[in-house]
């Protein structure tokens, strides 16, 4: 294995190393940015005392703040100092977040809540809530309030707002993930660079992909790629013209044609 900061240790039976990406998504799952982890002593050093996870989020969301936006995270990157940072930057968020961060409010922390029961505590912009479901599931919040809404599962079942929505918005990162692996074509080598260019052209082939979905297009993702392969291949007037039979080259590209062998047998 190459010495790179980018190789990092993964704690899955899965995979013992790999390149961590931070991304930032749209609902559809539509990738705006992303950011290699090459280390804590490359990370943005702009945003004063923030932490490394917290300079992520705040680098990854640069071209987009002082604009309004609202932001959901997971319990990784989540705090009280990020969600005031972004705040201050007009900038609203919600996320998960972990219930024993520093500053997380104690009367919410200690509640002892039955299944469906809320505990919430605001100060200025920032909700701190503790809903009990099958389990604790703690939250902060700079855009929602108390407010409770039906579960989408079970009607009778209500849960807080922030969670609902939290939900949905985070579904684009995994939707991201659903859509690419089915067809991820990274393969074992030696060479870390080979498989982060081949992941990243994929990750511009979703995109494109998500944008001719947003236009009207009805093809699946498998179809949009040999298109796409196709003309990269063989060239644009294969695909420009409807009319024109390409089956042929479709074919050589998803499979392998063996020409018949002959034995001789010896007099």
């Amino acid at each position: 294995m190459e010495r790179t900061p980018c190789i990092q240790t993964i704690y899955t039976p899965q995979k013992r190393f790999g390149i961590k990406c931070f991304m930032l998504c749209e609902e559809s799952g539509y990738i705006y940015r992303f950011k290699i982890y090459t280390g804590k002593e490359n990370a943005p050093q702009n945003q004063g005392a923030l932490s490394v996870s917290e300079r992520v989020v705040v680098d990854l969301m640069e071209p987009l703040l002082e604009k309004g936006y609202h932001l959901s995270i997971d319990n990784w990157y989540s705090s009280i100092t990020l969600f005031k940072c972004l705040y201050e930057h007009h900038t609203q968020a919600c996320g998960t977040v972990r219930i024993n961060h520093p500053g997380f409010p104690e009367p919410v922390k200690q509640a002892k809540l039955r299944r469906g029961e809320v505990s919430a505590y605001r100060s200025s912009e920032l909700l701190a809530l503790k809903f009990k479901d099958k389990r604790d599931v703690t939250m902060l919040s700079t855009i929602h309030n108390e407010k409770m809404v039906q579960g989408r599962r079970n009607a009778a079942q209500q849960k807080p707002k922030c969670i609902s929505d939290y939900n949905k918005y985070m579904g684009g990162v995994d939707r991201t993930h659903q859509l690419l692996q089915p067809y991820e074509i990274a393969r074992k080598s030696l060479k870390w660079y080979k498989k982060s260019a081949i992941h990243f052209l994929q990750l511009a082939m979703l995109n494109g992909f998500l944008l001719f979905k947003k236009d009207g297009g009805r093809k699946r993702f498998l179809e949009f790629q040999r298109d796409v392969i196709s003309v990269f291949v063989f060239g644009q007037d294969n695909c420009a013209h409807h009319d024109v039979p390409r089956w042929e080259n479709v074919v050589r590209l998803t499979t392998a044609q063996a020409a018949p062998v002959h034995h001789a047998r010896p007099c």
